[in-house]
Order: structure tokens, then sequence, then C-alpha cells
């Protein structure tokens, strides 16, 4: 996959605001770098094989944005699923019902039965945000390490990892992420730029039924 090269568009992420554990773990992982560091190296690798042995990863996600000029957040949640091909499906259910599919090169829309392909060139956020989803859940290590300094620390609550650019293309958009999880699962990704607004999201396991199509989306059979 290819996208890390989109990061830099992604315009979310700050975190005042996250809740008081996960920001203690978010504050003290900077403190540990993975490079130059053989024991962190070899834990890293470890969760990132535990991360992509699951196969196909389903769940249902909790979206968080602050913006400034907002005094409450703009919520969304809905379902995802992650297959062992690497497609990736993203179904808001609410406020309004939209769904994505994104194979690490084509992303689609679909809404009111109508699907459309959504160029990175139109709207190089969208785009970007989906690459760095799925680039995540499938732990694209070799991505990561070029674009990313990378900090690591294991706990009793759990592991977080800290990204932090490399390049000023980068910094400019995006100051660091930070990624909490238990075990092969991620359970919270908070980005953050530097202009204060912020984006957090959640991540909740497992998902016992089928993803199912929301609302009034009706899914394109040629949809994958």
């Amino acid at each position: 996959m290819r996208a890390l090269c989109w990061y830099g568009l992604l315009l979310i992420g700050l975190l005042p605001g996250v809740s008081g554990w996960a920001a203690e773990r978010a504050e003290s992982v900077f403190s540990h770098p993975v490079a130059g560091s053989e024991p962190r190296q070899s834990r890293l690798q470890a969760l990132a094989d535990s991360v992509r042995s699951q196969g196909e990863i389903r769940g249902r996600f909790v979206q968080y944005k602050h913006l400034s000029v907002l005094s409450r957040p703009i919520e969304s949640e809905g379902r995802f699923v992650l297959d062992e091909q690497g497609r990736f499906r993203w179904d808001i259910q609410a406020p309004f019902p939209v769904a994505y599919r994104f194979d690490g090169e084509e992303l689609t829309r679909v809404q009111k039965g109508q699907s459309n392909v959504v160029h990175a060139a139109d709207d190089p956020s969208l785009y970007g945000f989906f690459a760095f989803i799925s680039s995540l859940f499938q732990q694209t290590d070799g991505e990561l390490e070029e674009h990313f300094e990378r900090f690591y620390k294991e706990s009793g609550e759990g592991w977080t990892l800290g990204l932090r650019p490399r390049n000023d293309r980068l910094r400019r958009a995006l100051s660091q992420l930070v990624v909490t999880g238990q075990g092969g699962e991620i359970e919270q990704v908070v980005l953050t730029e530097p202009g204060g607004d912020y984006t957090r999201l959640q991540f909740f396991y497992p998902e016992s039924e089928a993803v199912e199509d929301s609302g009034a989306v009706e899914m394109d059979p040629a949809v994958p």
C-alpha cells in the first residue's frame, strides 16, 4: 500500500481531551524511542505480527473531531471491516449513513444508493485518512519506519505506539500520532495537528454479528 505519502494531508489530532490513563500513556511513550533499542524493536515486531495474524478484523468505531471554532466535538460512529485481502470497509451509521471502500489504491463512497470514486487529487484529506487507517491495521512496518520516528512502550494497561513525522512536509500538518491497544487489538488512535484541532478514534471488539449496511445506504454489488 502507498499509504504514508498521504499522511501529510490529514488535518486531524491534538492530545488535550483524551481520557486520563490514555493521556498519561501518550505522554510517556515519547521517552521510549524504538531506534537504538533492540528489545523495543523486537516487541514492536511481535505486536505487528500479532495484528497481522488476525486475518479479517471487524468492529465498531466512534470518532470525535474537536474543532476550536466549535464548543462541542463532531461525533460519528459506525462499523468497519478489514478483510484478509487488505480491503477496508468503513460504514458510518450516524449522524447520517455513508459508506467507504478502500483497497489500497481506490477509494469509493456509497451514499443514497449511489457510488462514486473519490480521487486523491480531489479530496486528499479524505483519501489520506483511509490510507492511514487501513495501513495502521495492517501494520506495514517498513512504511512507518520510513516516514515516522517510532516510540513504543508496554505496561499492565496495554501497549502504546507513538509516531512523529520525520520530514517538514508532514510536520506542517501533523505533530504526532498516538496509538494505544491491548494484545493484537488497536483500541484508540489520536492524531495531533499543530493548529490545535484534534480527532480521537475509538475502536471496539469483538463484533459478533456481520457488519450490515446502514440506514439508507444501498450497496453497489460491484463494490467489495
